[in-house]
């Protein structure tokens, strides 16, 4: 196969590893794209660039790279071509359809978008009393959610909450602020912006949005949001850590992620999905629900 830039060589399948072999000419850039498991990439020769998430680093060959699951990356060749191997584990051995497979779009992916999120942080310092204001995600001792504090920035009126059928609460609606702080919701819009700006977005229109708090050692129990009307509407989830370690993770079947502070995350919650904080500290996140119309 042969794109102009991009030209593979060979496709080899050993063992249960496949290696695709490609010649990158001078100046072409591979566009940006992410994979489901961690995997190997060696240059075997010249010089590339190679953007994972929001890092960029020069490598020169003999290089060995480690890309990670879910990182969106690509790499450029500089001052002439690059022969490049990308190396997986994998059973597959057809090469017409080897992309199919390894470029499925992960669960959770870092958008290579980082925003400065001491304002944020600021904000809810200041206003601590709106910590579990509304506990109707929390408060059962079923829920998935029972170990976790909320602050509730946007959802449903909670004047068409009904005691007696909770549950209609999650239905259709249009959601509205509760928090009105302009300074705030400006924040927000920025962050909006950047993702919109980043992958070309026209048009948003805002679900929920929401802070949680894990508190050490506690964690979100194995749940998903399949078959809910506002999980399967608002499509679009990003999450933006405001307090995060290395030792809290979010996890799906075969993937975990460390999210670093204000990177932004796509997330697919409508899968099982985890957050564990094994760490002596709360992890805090935004979580901004969003339908694009591009």
């Amino acid at each position: 196969m042969s794109i102009t830039g991009l030209n593979v060589q060979a496709h080899h399948f050993i063992g249960g590893v496949y290696a695709k072999e490609v010649i990158i000419d001078d100046g072409f850039e591979v566009q940006q794209h992410a994979h489901t498991f961690d995997h190997m990439s060696v240059l075997v020769e010249g010089c590339a660039i190679v953007w994972q998430g929001d890092t960029q680093e020069t490598y020169f060959a003999p290089a060995v790279i480690e890309i990670k699951a879910g990182i969106e990356h690509s790499i450029q060749a500089v001052n002439g071509r690059v022969v490049w191997l990308c190396i997986h584990a994998t059973d597959t051995c057809d090469a017409e359809n080897i992309d199919d497979v390894l470029i499925g779009k992960p669960n959770m992916v870092n958008t290579g978008i980082h925003v400065d999120v001491s304002a944020i942080n600021k904000f809810i310092s200041d206003n601590d009393y709106l910590w579990n204001k509304f506990k109707q995600r929390t408060e059962s001792s079923k829920s998935p959610h029972r170990e976790v504090d909320d602050i509730w920035v946007r959802y449903n009126d909670i004047k068409n909450y009904n005691p007696s059928n909770p549950l209609a609460f999650h239905n259709e609606h249009d959601s509205v602020f509760y928090i009105n702080d302009q300074k705030f919701k400006d924040e927000i819009a920025k962050i909006n912006r950047v993702i919109c700006e980043k992958h070309n977005i026209h048009k948003t229109e805002f679900g929920g949005i929401l802070i949680t708090r894990i508190p050490a050692g506690k964690q979100v129990y194995r749940h998903n949001d399949a078959h809910s009307w506002h999980a399967e509407y608002y499509k679009d989830k990003y999450l933006i850590p405001l307090e995060s370690n290395d030792k809290q993770s979010f996890n799906y079947e075969g993937q975990s992620i460390i999210t670093p502070v204000g990177d932004i995350f796509s997330f697919n919650n409508l899968v099982d999905h985890w957050v564990l904080n094994d760490s002596d500290s709360p992890r805090v996140s935004l979580i901004i629900c969003m339908r694009h119309n591009a």
